[in-house]
């Protein structure tokens, strides 16, 4: 995992900066 996070920071990145792309979309499929 820590590889993959220095290997490819923008995938991280991504995660950490749209986070809440991820529970909209969670709290909309409930």
């Amino acid at each position: 995992d820590v590889a993959e996070d220095v290997v490819e920071p923008g995938a991280v990145k991504e995660n950490v900066v749209e986070p809440t792309v991820m529970v909209q979309q969670h709290h909309s499929q409930q």
